[in-house]
């Protein structure tokens, strides 16, 4: 018996390169039931001179997806637990890219999907690398954590008439947080019947 080791293809660069490849050139696999292709979009420069000697970091994925950081350059989600279907998350991001109206949020750069059996399966994503200071849960959570401590050593009078100077920088981010929101929702407004999936409907007045 031989013994070796099963680890996850995201960890090999030659395969992550080859993914890039596939996806950057919309290339087209055939297996023996169904074909691979890769899709780029308007954005599939992001992908320029990734191969298999760029740089591999693995950050934490989930249960769901797997993720891949090449070239401090673009990010490869590997979907873990996908299914045959639109996928929201390709669709949504394909979208915000083609559309270019909101910029902030990561470009996508192509996914690849598995075609059996008349139906398409997205396999993995291929996004723009975005540096970042973690989410603005973590954000708050931590300054909430640093208010209550800080709050103890203090009197309470003295606590409640600094709360505008306490709160200012995370009021700030929570106002920023709701324009991009907004920015989002106008964004999505002005879809087409190219993303028939994201085109707005007209709705019903409530009863």
């Amino acid at each position: 018996a031989r013994t070796g080791v099963l680890y996850e293809a995201l960890r090999d660069p030659a395969f992550c390169g080859a993914v890039v490849a596939a996806i950057r050139e919309g290339r087209v696999l055939t297996l023996n039931h169904g074909r691979l292709v890769g899709i780029p979009t308007s954005a599939a420069e992001i992908l320029a001179g990734i191969d298999a000697g760029a740089s591999l970091e693995l950050p934490p994925g989930g249960r769901r997806h797997a993720t891949a950081l090449l070239g401090e350059q673009v990010v490869l989600k590997l979907i873990r637990e996908g299914r045959a279907g639109p996928c929201p998350e390709y669709e949504l991001a394909r979208f915000l890219t083609e559309q270019g109206t909101f910029r902030n949020t990561p470009r996508l750069a192509g996914g690849l999907t598995l075609d059996a059996d008349d139906a398409t399966q997205v396999l993995l994503l291929a996004f723009e690398h975005c540096r970042d200071q973690g989410d603005a849960w973590r954000f708050v959570s931590h300054h909430l954590d640093r208010f209550l401590d800080e709050a103890r050593l203090r009197p309470a009078a003295e606590t409640r008439e600094a709360l505008d100077e306490l709160h200012g920088d995370s009021l700030a981010l929570l106002a920023g947080l709701g324009r991009r929101l907004a920015e989002l929702h106008l964004a999505l407004a002005e879809g087409d019947a190219e993303f028939a999936p994201l085109a707005p409907e007209p709705g019903e007045a409530a009863s």
